[in-house]
């Protein structure tokens, strides 16, 4: 299909945004917007895909955040948000260039979160923090039901389940009784895992075991870490556009200076870190991976 590359959202003088932010899935791009924005998620709030839990040490991330991804799915959906100076353009996997070319917007600044040597850390926090804490009612989530699941989904009949005020109190109950007892707490009862097991006992609660949980969740761990997932490197290409800075993962992992705001809180970002690989641990422990 042929797009037309002179199309721009909005007519005139170019509208400044906030930034971008590209941050890998994992890599801390809730939090690290909340910080940049100083504009802090609470528990229970979604933003984008992101879910506020303090169980699994989600960050929601800044409100301000408008999550993009293939230009030309937005191109195509006409959807695109209202510009204005407090609005963040995020990203996880691809550039962000094609919406500075046509649409009229200014970023003064790409944040670009290099992650570089910790590639497989960033799959184990996606899986612990997605599939086993996260929630099918977050955007995005809902298509890796298919992946994690044995039998053909009726999203129709899941959606009904989770608008269901009778049977969704007894789902919730059961899985966070055999999280509890068996995986620490970690596992959320709207999680994909949950969703997954659910669809295979035809959405009967009394049929779910701890056994299946386990089966899926290691099935899950397998199919996510064992994923080469791809994401955009060619900063580059951007800097024709707007500022490039490049923040080092691991810089942020060892408390070294990024000459961002993010200097100004360490010792946050520390324990964000220590937080996470505790958790990682925690549910290695649990599943004896």
């Amino acid at each position: 299909m042929a797009f037309n590359v002179e199309f721009t959202y909005s007519e005139g003088k170019k509208q400044k945004i906030n930034f971008t932010l590209f941050a890998p899935s994992g890599s801390g791009g809730g939090i690290i917007s909340e910080i940049l924005d100083d504009n802090y998620s609470e528990q229970g709030d979604v933003v984008n895909d992101n879910l506020r839990n303090v169980n699994t040490n989600e960050y929601a991330g800044s409100k301000n955040c408008y999550r993009y991804r293939k230009w030309e799915s937005h191109y195509m959906m006409n959807e695109f948000p209202e510009w204005n100076e407090d609005l963040i353009l995020y990203g996880k996997e691809v550039s962000p260039v094609k919406f500075y070319e046509h649409c009229s917007i200014s970023s003064p600044v790409l944040y670009y979160i290099d992650v570089t040597g910790h590639e497989f850390l960033l799959k184990e926090l996606v899986y612990m923090k997605k599939f086993v804490g996260g929630t099918t009612l977050a955007q995005g989530i809902a298509r890796h039901l298919q992946a994690t699941s044995s039998r053909n989904l009726d999203h129709e009949r899941e959606t009904s389940i989770m608008n269901d005020k009778d049977a969704l109190p007894l789902f919730e109950h059961r899985i966070n009784s055999i999280s509890k007892k068996h995986f620490d707490g970690l596992l959320h009862p709207h999680s994909p895992i949950a969703a997954a097991v659910m669809m295979n006992n035809h959405l009967d609660p009394s049929h779910i075991t701890e056994v299946e949980f386990r089966r899926e969740l290691v099935n899950t761990y397998r199919l996510v870490t064992h994923a080469n997932p791809q994401h955009w490197s060619n900063v580059e290409e951007a800097s024709e556009y707007t500022k490039v800075h490049v923040i080092k993962y691991d810089d942020l992992l060892n408390g070294r200076d990024t000459d961002t705001k993010l200097d100004d809180h360490k010792d946050k970002l520390k324990d964000y870190f220590d937080r996470n690989e505790e958790l990682i641990e925690r549910l290695h422990t649990s599943l004896t991976i």
